[in-house]
C-alpha cells in the first residue's frame, strides 16, 4: 500500500468522490462500480516512476504519492492524461486539480458532512500509523524469524512499539467506528507485550535483537541445565504464542479496514499469515490464523485477562 490512508481520504473527499475533468460521481469499491458509477482512479500527476508519465522530477517516491501529486479521475480520462502527456503536463493537471476541489468546495458544500469527512481523516491517519508502527507491509517476513528455537526482532521493534502505544493514548478517537478502535487498540496491545515478554531474554547481536540462551551456564549442573532448559523452551513457546495471538489481530485490523474504509486496502496482498519452519530440511509450515466473531467481541478486554493469567502461570512455572 504506496498510498497512504490519509492521503486517499483527502483526495476523495476534497475532490466529492468526482472525477476532476468530467465531474462524473466515482465509485471507490469495485463491488459497487456500475456503468453510472465508474470506478475512481488515483492518478499520479507526476508518474510515480521516472520513467512514467511526467516522470522526471526531484520528488521522492514517498511525495509521489502523496495527496498534493494524486488526482482523482475516471478510468477514460486516467488513460487520457497518461497517453497524452504533452497535452496534460504537470502544470495543467495541477491547475485542474484546484479548479476541481474549488467546484467541489462551492457546489458541494451543502450536502458536503465536514465532521464525517474529518472524522475519516483521522482513522486514516490511525490506519497509517498502524500498518508503518507494526511494518504490516513486511508481516510474513520479520515474523518468521520472531518463530524459531531462537527467536530474533528488529532493532527498531521496541522503539517503533512502544511509541505507536503511546501515541494511541494521546490520539483523538472519533468513536464512529467502535470495531475499528478496538482492533486497532488489541493490536497495539499484543505487539507491546510480545515485544516486552521477548525483550527478557534478548540482547543486540550483528545489528538485531537476537534471543539469549540463558541454559548455558558456566559449570556444568545436569539439575539445573534441564531447569533453565526447560525455563527457556516455555519462554519461547510465549514468543510464539504472542505472535499467534497478534497474526490474529492484524487479520481482524485489516478486515475491518476493507470493510469500513477501504475495500481494497491490502486487497492484493490477501490475508496475513504466519510461516515458520527449516528451509533447509523442508520442514516449512504457513499458517492462517484469525479471531472468530466470538473473539472479536471481547477483544481487547479478553487479551488483558489472558496476559495476566499467563503471568500467574509463568510465576509458577506451568505454562504450557
Amino acid at each position: 500500500m504506496a498510498v497512504k490512508e490519509q492521503d486517499i481520504k483527502l483526495l476523495w473527499g476534497r475532490s466529492g468522490n468526482r472525477c476532476a475533468i468530467c465531474r462524473c460521481e466515482l465509485s471507490q469499491d469495485k463491488a459497487n462500480a456500475s456503468a453510472s458509477f465508474p470506478l475512481g482512479e488515483q492518478a499520479h500527476i507526476i508518474a510515480r516512476n521516472s520513467d512514467g508519465p511526467r516522470g522526471k522530477s526531484i520528488l521522492s517516491p514517498k511525495e509521489r504519492d502523496s495527496y498534493h501529486n494524486l488526482l482523482l479521475l475516471c478510468p477514460n480520462h486516467h488513460r487520457t492524461i497518461d497517453q497524452d502527456p504533452e497535452d496534460y503536463p504537470i502544470e495543467k493537471l495541477h491547475m485542474i486539480k484546484a479548479e476541481h476541489e474549488l467546484w467541489v468546495q462551492r457546489s458541494l458544500s451543502e450536502s458536503t458532512d465536514s465532521r464525517k469527512l474529518s472524522h475519516q481523516v483521522i482513522y486514516a491517519n490511525l490506519i497509517d500509523l498502524t500498518v508503518e508502527a507494526t511494518r504490516l507491509s513486511d508481516w510474513n517476513s520479520w515474523t518468521s524469524q520472531t518463530l524459531t528455537t531462537h527467536p530474533c526482532w528488529p532493532t527498531d521493534a521496541p522503539d517503533r512499539l512502544f511509541s505507536f502505544a503511546s501515541k494511541l493514548v494521546a490520539a483523538l478517537w472519533p468513536g464512529g467506528l467502535e470495531e475499528l478502535e478496538r482492533a486497532i487498540r488489541t493490536l497495539s496491545k499484543v505487539l507491546n507485550h510480545a515485544i516486552s515478554v521477548f525483550l527478557e531474554h534478548a540482547e543486540l547481536q550483528n545489528d538485531i535483537l537476537a534471543s539469549i540462551e540463558f541454559y548455558h551456564i558456566p559449570e556444568w549442573n545436569p539439575s539445573r541445565y534441564k531447569k533453565l532448559f526447560q525455563a527457556y523452551n516455555r519462554w519461547v513457546k510465549e514468543c510464539h504464542a504472542l505472535i499467534y495471538e497478534a497474526t490474529k489481530a492484524a487479520n481482524w485490523f485489516a478486515d475491518v479496514v476493507r470493510r469500513d474504509i477501504n475495500p481494497m486496502f491490502f486487497a492484493l496482498e490477501g490475508k496475513f499469515v504466519v510461516t515458520e519452519g527449516d528451509y533447509l530440511l523442508s520442514s516449512v509450515q504457513t499458517t492462517l490464523l484469525e479471531y472468530t466473531q466470538e473473539e472479536r467481541q471481547v477483544m481487547p478486554e479478553a487479551f488483558t485477562k489472558r496476559v495476566n493469567s499467563w503471568r500467574r502461570k509463568r510465576t509458577r512455572g506451568l505454562t504450557s
